[in-house]
């Protein structure tokens, strides 16, 4: 994806991420944050009609940074 599907993608993904049900999914005391995690990035890629491999380059985007 170009830069600007990248940044609203990023963008998109911390507002899922700061959604009630994410936050009460990650406060639970047996949660897989990792798990949790990919899911996010997958519903991200898949609300933009991309490939569920993009999700990854979502991880190494957000690393970087």
């Amino acid at each position: 994806p170009d830069a600007m599907t990248m940044s609203a993608m990023l963008k998109m993904e911390q507002k899922i991420r700061q959604s009630a049900s994410c936050q009460r999914a990650l406060s639970l005391p047996l949660s897989c944050r990792h798990e949790i995690n990919r899911q996010v990035r997958l519903r991200v890629v898949r609300d933009f009609n991309l490939p569920d491999a993009v999700a990854d380059l979502l991880e190494v985007n957000i690393m970087i940074l």
